[in-house]
């Protein structure tokens, strides 16, 4: 399994999740319990994680190591932001599920790059 196999599809998830966003919020968020919210600040997420998603499959298909290494902890780091807000009250813990998702695609990528021989920072590797 390559690295860059599982940051297109991780890429891919983050398309189809902004695209839903974009043009049909409820069609992503009922299904979690969310409410569809009413203000325009879903579909300007839902625009974000769209470009974001373009991001993943590109690099994925240009092989960029160091968009790999950086996605981790860049998914990491969502996960653990998405928590702080749920845990300080301001997101509703359905936002979990998607850290939870962020978080999977994470060790995929991890998994991947280790079984690749790749090390998962630049420190102590040959170029």
């Amino acid at each position: 399994m390559s690295p860059a196999l599982t940051v297109q599809a991780f890429g891919h998830y983050a398309q189809a999740a902004g695209l839903l966003l974009m043009l049909w919020p409820a069609g992503l968020l009922l299904p979690l319990g969310m409410a569809a919210p009413t203000d325009p600040w879903v579909r300007v997420l839902g625009s974000l994680a769209l470009v974001l998603g373009s991001y993943y499959v590109a690099m994925a298909r240009a092989q960029s190591l160091a968009f790999f290494r950086a996605s981790l902890w860049g998914r990491c780091m969502f996960a653990a932001l998405g928590a702080g807000l749920v845990a300080a009250g301001w997101a509703p813990w359905q936002l979990l599920i998607f850290g939870g998702a962020d978080l999977a695609g994470a060790a995929w990528t991890a998994w991947a790059m280790r079984r690749a021989g790749l090390t998962l920072t630049e420190k102590g590797e040959n170029p």
